[in-house]
């Protein structure tokens, strides 16, 4: 029985797992049950405002329904394991391989329009003839045309991303579950006490380094600038503002224009912004930073066991009733 992991990331860059959930099957009714189920167990936090998924039709359009007003993003990494499954074999050399990988890196890291223009037309100027058509119909139709708003930084930075733009956290914490399991041959009564147990050794990693956010003051964010936000926003948030601080004198050393990245990806003051604080000595006020970059304590977070969530109703209906007095036995009365 597949086996969904939903992660959360804290203000502290953690991560954490909101929720796991049996479904029977991978399609759309069964990701969305397991989204609903989350968003009802959300009411009372704050709901994700952004997602980064592969292209899984059936998970994307389950966000969508359920998430509507969320950012939707794709996972660089996962799209990079399709173009290696789908071009690799028209490349004659490794050479020539990693060549197109360079490109097409700074395709996606483009910052204007122009700079994406450019290398399109780099990667099409650079392919045999042979090979052009079929590569660039491939990732104009699968990739560019229909979503490159959703990985390109050009158009993805424009909206919040807080700088995540791979599933490698979820890769991660499902490469740990799958590690403590050990093989498949579990039954539902061992891997939902692993699983808690796995969640609350990370809620306690998660709670020292908030409380490092809380009560210590790091060399970079002793400055007055911080004076209204040490303590009250985590170090990281400190430290991309603290980089963004050098940029004002990188600007003006390069007569450069401030493409407001940060502001509009992360919620956080970017260098044109940040300018009058530091040339007049003000400090930057709380209200000016994100909420999520305030999110210092865990009040609201369910006890672990409550986000296991089993989807019961698509099961053959001989199954219904074992299947959920199990679930009742593990982890409580199943609303669904």
């Amino acid at each position: 029985m597949p086996l969904v992991q939903i992660i959360g990331v804290t203000s502290t860059l953690m991560s954490f797992c909101m929720a796991h959930g049996f479904v029977s099957n991978e399609k759309q009714e069964n990701f969305t049950w397991v989204l609903q189920k989350l968003k009802h167990s959300l009411d009372s936090v704050m709901e994700p405002r952004v997602i980064v998924m592969d292209r899984n039709r059936a998970l994307m359009n389950a966000c969508a329904t359920v998430f509507p007003r969320a950012r939707h993003s794709l996972c660089r990494w996962h799209i990079q394991q399709n173009i290696l499954k789908h071009c690799l074999q028209s490349f004659k050399t490794e050479e020539s391989w990693e060549r197109f990988l360079y490109k097409r890196r700074k395709l996606i890291n483009s910052m204007t329009d122009l700079d994406y223009n450019y290398w399109y037309e780099r990667i099409r100027s650079k392919l045999t003839s042979k090979k052009t058509d079929e590569i660039m119909d491939y990732l104009d139709s699968i990739w560019l045309q229909p979503y490159r708003d959703r990985f390109v930084s050009f158009w993805s930075d424009q909206h919040l991303n807080f700088s995540q733009r791979t599933t490698n956290r979820a890769e991660g914490q499902h490469a740990l579950l799958k590690q403590h399991l050990g093989d498949s041959n579990y039954t539902l009564d061992k891997v939902v006490p692993l699983i808690d147990k796995l969640i609350r050794n990370k809620v306690t990693e998660i709670k020292g380094s908030i409380e490092i956010s809380r009560s210590r003051t790091l060399g970079p964010h002793n400055k007055p600038i911080f004076n209204l936000l040490r303590k009250k926003v985590s170090h990281a948030c400190l430290d991309l503002i603290s980089a963004e601080v050098n940029e004002i004198e990188n600007l003006k050393l390069s007569n450069g224009t401030c493409a407001c990245r940060l502001y509009t990806s992360c919620g956080l003051l970017c260098a044109c912004r940040l300018e009058p604080y530091t040339t007049n000595g003000q400090m930057i006020p709380l209200e000016m930073i994100d909420p999520f970059w305030r999110k210092l304590n865990l009040d609201s977070i369910l006890k672990p066991s409550e986000v296991l969530l089993k989807k019961t109703e698509c099961q053959p209906k001989e199954n219904r009733s074992s299947l959920a007095r199990e679930e009742d036995e593990v982890v409580g009365p199943c609303d669904g």
